[in-house]
């Protein structure tokens, strides 16, 4: 009883305070009309009652609104590669799901700051190759991955024909007839892997989804079937011993990209051996 007594006591000594600086504030403002004055309350979204110009003004300031730090650019770094998993969750947390493909390649699949990527790894949880899924908001620069590709546009601008333009490069086509309905056919468009760069190489996917990735494989297709005939396209003799850049040029350039992975180059079976910089499909590609 005595302790709400307290409080009750405390409370009207409270209001008849916050009265009479009121009234104190009214009344000066009253005899000085030209001198602003301006009481405040405590607090990071503080409350200012005072006077202006004989007005009473009641001022609520725009409350602290803390930054929020990215994370991705954090991943997308040429160092990443070689890197362990372990490190990178430290910086991104766990992943979301996880998949093995075989011995040697596992994916780690993660959502951070609402983009969807992919960490490829060993049996060592050693990185060796990152995959972004592109939109306008999940994309990085070139120059934090691969800085001899700095002057590209970001991924989320990145056409096929902004690489082909100025760089070595080898294409390999998706599915361009019969494909079934399983799953929407891509292509790629690699380059990279100087030492500059850290023998990385960048794979740029297209989806075949897209109107404009669409109209290219189409008119790819068509291409094909008037130098090679249709049965050249529909059983993909094109992605083996055929110089398919040179058909590509003045056809692809228009292709969005979809999503972007970086890991180092090839080596072995069904890869770039020796000069990466080769200009036509002459390994084979499994379709």
């Amino acid at each position: 009883m005595g302790l709400e007594k307290s409080n009750w006591i405390a409370g009207i000594i409270s209001a008849i305070l916050a009265f009479v600086g009121l009234s104190y504030t009214l009344y000066y403002a009253k005899n000085h009309p030209d001198q602003p004055i301006i009481a405040q309350t405590s607090g990071q979204a503080s409350t200012q009652i005072g006077t202006i110009g004989g007005n009473l003004t009641i001022v609520n300031p725009t409350p602290h609104i803390p930054i929020v730090t990215k994370k991705l650019p954090h991943v997308f770094k040429q160092d990443t590669i070689g890197s362990t998993v372990k490190y990178i969750e430290n910086i991104i947390g766990p992943a979301k799901s996880i998949s093995k493909w075989d011995d040697y390649t596992i994916y780690n699949y993660y959502i951070v700051d609402d983009c969807i990527f992919t960490l490829i790894t060993d049996k060592n949880d050693t990185i060796s190759g990152i995959k972004l899924d592109i939109t306008d908001t999940c994309t990085f620069e070139w120059k934090d991955v691969m800085h001899n590709y700095e002057n590209l546009p970001p991924p989320h601008k990145l056409k096929f024909g902004d690489v082909m333009q100025n760089h070595f490069y080898t294409f390999l086509p998706g599915c361009l007839s019969g494909c079934g309905n399983a799953a929407d056919p891509e292509s790629e468009l690699r380059f990279g892997s100087s030492r500059a760069d850290g023998w990385l190489m960048a794979i740029l996917t297209a989806v075949h989804a897209s109107e404009e990735n669409l109209n290219a494989s189409s008119n790819l297709a068509d291409k094909l079937e008037r130098l090679k005939g249709e049965d050249f396209v529909s059983s993909g003799k094109y992605s083996c011993n055929f110089d398919i850049n040179s058909v590509a040029e003045g056809v692809i350039e228009g292709m969005r990209v979809d999503s972007v992975t970086i890991r180092p180059i090839e080596v072995g079976v069904h890869s770039w051996v020796g000069d990466p910089h080769i200009g036509d499909n002459a390994r084979c590609k499994p379709i």
